[in-house]
């Protein structure tokens, strides 16, 4: 910081009385004049600091993305106006975010008509709407005895997407999804909506056009081309966020993405039904668009109690129910482990034949609280949580009526088929 005014105001004052004093012969004059001139000169330092000509420019390298990513933030301080002993910069982060390089907390000397750049950079943890901002400035004297605070309303939205897997397959057959149940004679159907299946042989009052001259004329033997139906299929997936599932929602809205996004791959209408306190729906569509709208649902999603189990079977009962009759796969993502949704998945299976059943593992969760660790912390919160992960499990492992309904485990790292039964009527 330059301080050439209040130096050369000093150092002139001094050589002035040095002159006189030995002018008019009274060194004492010199002496009692340097207490008053450096008096004068801390008064001049102590200044109150004007911030009104400092603007801060955030930016950022992007404004979305997903667990774990990192985000570049820059700031750019500008200065017009006299020049600022101490500037002290905190630009506002949300607490589910991270630092990992540089510092949102900036201390810096500026000039006038000086510009300083900062970067730092974010790291995402958890899915969410974080807000970056306000920024607060804090301008001082060099010696700290006068103030002066300043806050800037710059605040941007950062959009942290839960993450899913890119599935390569479910174990399911496709042609067991299509409405009319696979492929269709040729001899009935036949035209642009319909897709290409196969080749089968030859049977009698089929058309002579559908008959495939070049694998009759390799075989020696009469053969049909095979039409399916190019229809979209219909995924309904049922997501469980009740309070129940508060230890398990990251991988259940993991394991709902990916399962939709598989779907949307094979051409398949999908379709979300989110339960918590009522049942939020997202319509069935079969574009990317349709992906980005249940991203979009899931970023907010919390795990909520149900105030009143009445009205939320009601709404099960209109919303959920109706959708039984759609022909389809059924994916219900869930822990059962409240009541009210035990007892409507009872409902669903007494009533449909292709539902599948995705657990959200609670076993690393298990291995994760130590009983002996849990004793010695004598936390309560942690005995709390332990309890309910215990209670869950029990739940899940005592599920008789659900022993022959297809159920896989999704862990952390992905699903687990192995669990996966009575695939027979899947057409697996």
């Amino acid at each position: 910081m330059n301080y050439y005014r209040q130096l050369i105001f000093l150092i002139t004052s001094l050589l002035i009385f040095v002159v006189l004093s030995l002018l008019t012969g009274s060194p004492a004059l010199s002496g009692l004049a340097l207490p008053i001139l450096c008096y004068i000169f801390f008064i001049l330092l102590t200044q109150e600091v004007s911030l009104d000509t400092i603007t801060v420019t955030r930016i950022i390298s992007k404004d979305r993305g997903t667990t774990g990513d990192e985000i570049e933030v820059r700031l750019i301080i500008r200065n017009q106006g006299p020049a600022v002993p101490l500037l002290e910069i905190v630009d506002l982060t949300a607490e589910k975010c991270t630092i990992s390089s540089g510092s949102n907390h900036l201390q810096v000397q500026i000039d006038k008509n000086q510009i300083i750049e900062r970067k730092y950079t974010l790291k995402l943890h958890h899915r969410g709407r974080y807000a970056l901002g306000p920024i607060f400035l804090k301008g001082s004297d060099l010696f700290e005895k006068k103030s002066t605070y300043r806050k800037i309303e710059e605040v941007r939205i950062i959009t942290c997407f839960p993450d899913f897997m890119k599935l390569q397959t479910l174990p399911i057959s496709r042609d067991k999804l299509l409405p009319l149940g696979g492929s269709i004679p040729s001899r009935i159907y036949k035209g642009r909506d319909f897709d290409f299946q196969g080749v089968r042989p030859y049977h009698p009052n089929d058309e002579l056009r559908a008959i495939n001259w070049r694998v009759t004329a390799k075989f020696n033997s009469l053969a049909t081309n095979e039409y399916a139906l190019n229809q979209q299929s219909h995924i309904i997936i049922i997501l469980d966020h009740t309070a129940s599932t508060e230890h398990l929602l990251e991988i259940a809205i993991k394991a709902t993405l990916s399962i939709a996004e598989w779907g949307i791959r094979q051409r398949s209408k999908v379709e979300l039904l989110a339960i918590g306190d009522y049942v939020r729906q997202i319509k069935p569509a079969a574009n990317k668009r349709q992906l980005i709208l249940i991203t979009e649902r899931l970023v907010d999603l919390e795990a909520i109690s149900p105030q009143y189990a009445n009205i939320l079977e009601s709404q099960i009962e209109n919303r959920v129910f109706p959708k039984l009759r759609q022909p389809g796969i059924l994916f219900i993502v869930s822990p059962l482990a409240e009541l009210t949704i035990i007892n409507s998945v009872k409902r669903i299976v007494e009533s449909r034949s292709q539902v599948i059943w995705v657990n959200p593992s609670l076993d690393y969760l298990y291995e994760k609280i130590n009983p002996s660790k849990l004793q010695k912390k004598n936390s309560k919160e942690m005995v709390e949580t332990f309890t309910n992960i215990l209670t869950t499990l029990i739940r899940i492992n005592t599920h008789k009526e659900f022993e022959k309904v297809p159920k896989f485990n999704w862990y952390p790292e992905g699903p687990d088929y192995s669990s996966l039964n009575s695939l027979n009527k899947l057409g697996v």
